[in-house]
């Protein structure tokens, strides 16, 4: 992660931004002065409000980083109750840690938006060097299509496109924001709900609902936990060298008759069903903070096809948010279908999976060929990274709407139409993003849809999480701990563990 003692720089690269259009606006040329000091007088004015702005800017900078620092991650509501009740068995491994989603968001929106900055560098010196000029020159207008008349025409086009790129990045992060407070959300809950199943039921707290208010809540989780067990048990035989590596390091001789059943019984006792799914979901929110460079790549060769469409077929860029929101649409409700079917699916077998089932068998256990395609590819990022690039779309066209004063001044109704409409889109989706994506990314998260990286966050809460907490208590000899104290213990795996790596 980004270190938080760069926040500072983030805030004086977006300064700049401030000034090169300050500078850009007078010219830069210093011809309306006659003498320096009335030049001095000035720029210690503009400076005065700089730095003021800044010094604002950087207090609610370091509240944010406050309060980020001591945000929710997996494995509070369990310090809660292990001082409340008295009992350090409670308490998580100390070695891992799951990541603050909050935190992450802060770091890396600031990332972002320090880029922006760079840019805003990158224009005062382009302008600086002629580079405008050189535009005008080169890109003259024709009769059928008309480009920017001077130099200056250029150097506002330039500044406007980079304002309505820092609006619609804010846009874009408010719209992750709130997949990261459903996503927080929804690790609380889960957490809260494992607590409950071990046996602290009638705890009562600020961060944790009465137990009459979780019973549907927490009948789901133990039916999801219940099918999850033993689908597990019948993937032995599609992953025949993940198992076997799982079975040496719990014990278990796989050749043993009773092979399936005494990992069944660690699966019941050992294996912490809510810190895998909260792994799997910060990984999915993680990704989706961070604008990847095939992310970006995308967007270029979409940019690149709309300046195709402007220039020959005439077509306007807000001509093509239409296509967007059905994309978006379509992505949703792909992720709520798939959601709903799978749900379905663990309901009907909840009154099946209590047996111990027998490994599956099939032809080439070894060819990576029989395996399905949610097996070898991590799926769910597909989606993720078709909904980053639809989110960012539609948020420039938002804030291309709203800061585009010549058609506020030409055309009042329809730009008020148009912002009414992004506001509208805006609000369903930051009701529906929050409930949609975490709960489809623990879903992706269940059998048979585990490739390499979910078996990743799989062996690490299973085995190293339950070997560390042996070790921890001095129980490395015993293979059958309480079910209580199994069952509490929290594990994670490092933020940055290789995905995917080898078991």
């Amino acid at each position: 992660l980004t270190p938080l003692p760069a926040a500072p720089l983030v805030l004086w690269l977006l300064l700049l931004s401030s000034s090169v259009g300050v500078a850009a606006a007078g010219g830069g040329s210093g011809t309306w002065y006659v003498e320096e000091y009335e030049y001095s007088f000035v720029e210690v004015l503009i400076l005065i409000c700089l730095v003021s702005m800044a010094l604002v800017f950087e207090a609610v900078s370091h509240r944010l980083l406050h309060q980020v620092e001591s945000s929710y991650k997996y494995g509070d509501l369990h310090e809660i109750v292990d001082t409340a009740m008295g009992k350090t068995h409670l308490g998580h491994h100390s070695k891992v840690r799951h990541m603050q989603l909050h935190k992450e968001l802060l770091v890396r929106s600031g990332g972002e938006f320090m880029t922006l900055g760079y840019l805003a560098f990158c224009i005062f010196f382009f302008r600086h060097f002629k580079g405008f000029k050189w535009l005008h020159e080169r890109v003259p207008s024709s009769q059928s299509f008309h480009c920017p008349e001077t130099e200056e025409d250029w150097l506002h086009m330039a500044e406007v496109v980079h304002i309505k790129l820092f609006v619609g990045m804010v846009f874009y992060f408010v719209l992750i924001s709130r997949i990261v407070n459903g996503s927080v959300e929804k690790i609380r809950l889960w957490e809260r709900m494992r607590l409950h199943h071990v046996g602290a039921p009638d705890y009562d707290a600020p961060t944790m609902r009465p137990s009459h208010a979780l019973e549907s809540d927490l009948t789901e989780y133990i039916n999801w936990r219940s099918y999850f067990n033993a689908k597990m048990v019948r993937m032995q035989s599609r992953r025949p060298l993940v198992f076997k590596e799982i079975f040496t390091r719990l014990g278990i001789d796989k050749a043993a008759p009773d092979a399936s059943q005494q990992f069944q019984a660690v699966l019941d006792s050992d294996f912490s069903f809510a810190a895998y799914l909260s792994l799997n979901i910060a990984e999915g929110v993680k990704d989706a903070i961070e604008v990847h460079t095939s992310t970006w790549s995308a967007l270029l060769f979409l940019f690149g096809f709309f300046a195709f469409l402007h220039r020959f077929a005439h077509i306007s860029l807000i001509a093509v948010v239409p296509v967007c929101i059905a994309i978006v649409v379509t992505i949703l409700a792909a992720m709520q279908a798939t959601v709903s079917r799978k749900r379905t699916k663990i309901t009907r077998s909840s009154a099946t999976v209590a047996e111990v089932a027998k490994p599956q068998e099939v032809a080439c256990p070894s060819d990576p060929a029989t395996l399905g395609i949610h097996e070898r590819f991590q799926t769910e990022l597909w989606f993720i990274r078709l909904l980053q690039v639809v989110l960012f779309l539609i948020s420039y066209g938002f804030a291309r709407t709203l800061l585009d004063f010549h058609d506020w001044e030409e055309y009042p109704e329809t730009s008020l139409l148009y912002s009414a409409c992004f506001a509208l889109l805006f609000a369903a989706l930051a009701y529906h993003l929050p409930t949609v994506v975490p709960i489809f990314l623990g879903i992706m998260a269940m059998p048979p849809c585990l490739d390499d990286d979910n078996f990743a966050i799989f062996y690490d809460v299973l085995v190293l999480g339950r070997a560390g907490w042996l070790e921890q208590h001095g129980q490395m000899a015993s293979k059958e701990p309480t079910q209580m104290d199994a069952e509490v213990v929290v594990v994670a795996i490092e933020e940055d563990a290789h995905a995917g790596g080898s078991l």
